[in-house]
């Protein structure tokens, strides 16, 4: 990378560093810090003119969404196996609550040709690289990777029901069964499946994944199957009867992704990435959403970049509009230029920009940023955002005023 963009980039190296170091032996530490403070103001109003937010100002990060992220991450490595860990709080400030975020056992067999790991994943593979790094390749259960030649890497993840799928019965347990006979008579619902069936519907929850690097390209891509564990009966998103179920979309969840990647040309980013889901019920709940990431460093110093986002919906969609009403594309696009003015002051500024029509006639912004580098893992960035919105049916524009300062440390 550039000296340009190390401030902004060194929270993407601090994020792979087990991906990059998994073989070293013996027990590894280290862990990340990322906090901030925000300010925002906001004249924004709805459809009857009355204000939709007052001024803030709160702790923030914007990686980690949250006021504040912990992360402390251990690895142990012995020959070919080992066992990774990462604990993390997302609430310093206000009371740590502390998570496992992840952990799970590896082990390397015929000469790193397969790799196992079991347990809570959160490294990807078979990722798209881009600017939203499509995969499905993370989560609670097993997956298996196969290496079988130089740059080739092909696989499948046992996980659990489908995060992507409109579905809150797995989470809510009384709301879902596996076969026709669970009775919802009761408060308490009886469950009559088996353990075979259990079984094969798990097994339906299975993703598949591939990707292939060369010196000229990469692509990658992945396929998730959607079986009966996301539950038979599906409360329908945010379409306004929260009571009503339906029991014939279970397999609504099932998706794919696909990306690509020029690696030939020295000093360029560019990548392609698409992802589709629900597409067992794409009329009604299903989207499509595209990304194109576009970025070359002229100098040691500048770099210039380009990131655009469509989104698609099904004819039928529900899923925006809670009813069998067509909803129109969405498109975003975000030019981007950065300077580094010296080894640790960065400049840049870029130009989000959105229009839905129908619903957002137009979404202007202008964020110019700013980064200075403390060292090889440690950096302070921040940022002011002007965005200028004009929703459909409004009749006064929104203007937005956000603040942002980021703090992040790596150990």
């Amino acid at each position: 990378m550039k000296k340009a963009l190390v401030g902004f980039l060194i929270l993407a190296v601090s994020a792979g560093i087990f991906a990059q170091e998994e073989k070293e032996q013996g027990l590894k530490l280290g862990g990340a810090l990322k906090t901030g403070i925000q300010f925002q103001t906001s004249n924004e109003k709805d459809a009857a003119g009355d204000e939709l937010y007052e001024p803030s100002i709160r702790m923030y990060n914007d990686d980690a969404d949250k006021e504040t992220r912990f992360d402390l991450n251990g690895a142990f490595t012995k020959d070919n196996y080992g066992v990774v860990f990462r604990l993390r709080t997302n609430t310093v400030l206000s009371g740590p609550e502390v998570e496992v975020h992840q952990a799970y056992v590896w082990g390397d067999f015929l000469n790193q040709i397969i790799n196992v790991k079991v347990g809570k994943i959160d490294d990807s593979a078979w990722n798209t690289d881009g600017d939203e790094d499509f995969h499905y390749s993370t989560g609670n259960g097993l997956r298996l990777e196969v290496k079988p030649i130089e740059g080739l890497n092909v696989g499948l993840f046992l996980n659990g029901p489908n995060g992507d799928a409109i579905n809150t019965a797995w989470q809510n347990g009384n709301k879902f069964a596996l076969d026709p006979q669970y009775d919802n008579s009761t408060p308490t619902p009886q469950f009559t499946h088996s353990t075979f069936l259990l079984a094969k519907e798990f097994l339906l929850e299975t993703s598949f994944g591939a990707k292939y690097e060369s010196d000229a390209f990469y692509v990658a891509g992945g396929l998730r199957i959607d079986g009966k564990a996301d539950g038979l009966e599906t409360i329908e998103f945010d379409a306004g009867t929260t009571n009503d179920y339906v029991t014939d979309d279970y397999d609504k969840g099932l998706g794919a992704y696909v990306g690509f990647g020029i690696s030939a040309v020295e000093n360029l980013t560019a990548v392609v990435e698409a992802k589709f889901s629900n597409l067992g019920k794409y009329a009604e709940y299903g989207w499509i959403w595209v990304n194109e990431t576009l970025g070359y460093a002229i100098t040691e110093q500048l770099e210039v970049g380009l990131v655009m986002h469509q989104y698609l919906f099904g004819e039928d969609n529900k899923f925006i509009t809670g009813s069998n009403d067509s909803v129109s594309p969405y498109f975003t696009f975000e030019p981007e230029v950065s300077y580094g003015l010296t080894d640790k002051w960065t400049v840049g500024v870029s130009a989000p920009v959105g229009f839905w029509y129908g619903i957002i006639d137009y979404d202007l912004g202008v964020k110019p940023k700013v980064s200075y580098n403390l060292g090889d893992n440690a950096s302070i960035n921040a940022f002011y955002l002007f965005d200028y919105l004009k929703e459909k049916d409004v009749d006064d524009a929104g203007i937005t005023n956000t603040v942002q300062i980021d703090f992040i440390w790596t150990f």
